[in-house]
């Protein structure tokens, strides 16, 4: 655990820029082209750990990626980046005042998202793999209902083997 908060404290930058770099793209719900234009981003983030699939919707694409762990017993994560900011609602979109950043996002989902990606790319600079594997679903409608979302879980959740 200590090596995993070391790697996590060494790349604290580099943990801010990605957040940084989600919370510059606009995501309000409903608009599918900013949306997908952050799933661009995401997908090519989580590339590095394995499967990446892109599940298309009229509000924004769904991602899922599929982390192999050291058992084939599954985890599911789920994350957002929608946000209930409307185009142009924030003067500037990311600043951080005395060790706290601001901006849609920062809170409530995006800097989630990229804690789990963090925690992934900590886990495999030290060669290890998560205790099981891990489904991350990264939807493009929470705030709205999450109907791409549910759409996508029961995909996944079809795809599962009978307990």
């Amino acid at each position: 655990m200590n090596n995993i908060l070391s790697f996590s404290q060494d790349h604290t930058t580099d943990i801010l820029a990605n957040v940084e770099t989600m919370v510059r793209i606009e995501t309000p719900s409903n608009y599918a082209e900013g949306i997908n234009r952050l799933q661009d981003v995401t997908q090519k983030w989580l590339g590095e750990f394995g499967q990446v699939t892109r599940h298309p919707s009229q509000v924004g694409d769904v991602i899922h990626a599929r982390v192999a762990g050291q058992s084939v017993e599954r985890m599911l994560l789920l994350a957002h980046v929608d946000t209930v900011y409307p185009i142009g609602a924030w003067n500037n979109l990311w600043s951080v005042k005395d060790d706290r950043a601001y901006g849609p996002g920062t809170y409530d989902m995006k800097a989630g998202f990229v804690q789990a990606l963090w925690a992934l790319r900590a886990l495999k600079a030290q060669n290890q793999k998560p205790a099981w594997t891990i489904d991350l679903l990264l939807t493009p409608d929470e705030e709205v209902g999450s109907e791409a979302g549910l759409r996508s879980f029961k995909i996944w959740r079809a795809a599962q083997k009978p307990c």
